[in-house]
């Protein structure tokens, strides 16, 4: 039997049902490290043996389903990349916006307002505002 991370299983030396993050096999034993689907998500790193292996019991095999169009995979991977795309751009949605900011613009709500402890400002950037 080979694990796969995602994969949710049970066995009879596992407290709860549990969801593998690593399975490796290694001479004489294999590494098994999981979280346990418990109230306290426990990581549990294991070292298992062939017997204990067949006692394992896959509950959900790996959690994300082969995408067959590919259309469904662009949006997929470009939903991917913008929900973590803050991390290396913090001005991100300033970037893939199709309005032109101006300096101070981008001063005012990066350095003063977003810094603030209590946000209760109002920006009024049109004529007559």
């Amino acid at each position: 039997m080979d694990l796969c991370a995602g994969q949710l299983i049970t066995a009879p030396f596992l407290p709860a049902s549990a969801e593998v993050k690593k399975f490796e096999p290694r001479t004489g034993y294999y590494l098994l490290e999981v979280v346990l689907q418990d109230d306290h998500h426990t990581y549990k790193p294991l070292r298992i043996t062939d017997d204990q292996l067949a006692q394992v019991h896959i509950l959900e095999g790996d959690r994300v389903a082969p995408i067959d169009n590919a259309e469904d995979f662009f949006f997929l991977i470009e939903a991917h990349r913008i929900r973590l795309a803050y991390q290396f751009d913090p001005h991100f949605a300033v970037s893939v916006s199709q309005v032109d900011l101006l300096p101070h613009q981008i001063e005012a709500v990066y350095r003063y307002v977003l810094n603030s402890q209590r946000i209760r400002f109002l920006i009024a950037e049109d004529s007559g505002a």
